[in-house]
């Protein structure tokens, strides 16, 4: 099992951004938290196996209207 963290930055808050990342994340069956920062950055943690959060993560970088990942950093 792998842990990443990523900081998310753009309009991802109060658009319904962190809803969609624990729907993806319940998809996909692991563990984790997300959390607002502070304005405009979302703080996602999340535990699996290697493909499965290789899947989250094309699952969660959003560029439609209204949530816009501008830039993300996972660790």
């Amino acid at each position: 099992m792998k842990r990443i963290h990523a900081i998310v930055d753009g309009y991802v808050q109060n658009v319904g951004y962190r809803e969609h990342v624990l729907k993806e994340a319940i998809k996909i069956v692991f563990s984790g938290y997300v959390e607002n920062l502070k304005i405009d950055e979302v703080l996602i943690v999340a535990e699996g196996g290697e493909a499965d959060l290789k899947r989250f993560l094309s699952e969660i970088v959003i560029t439609r209207y209204p949530m816009m990942v501008t830039s993300w950093n996972v660790t």
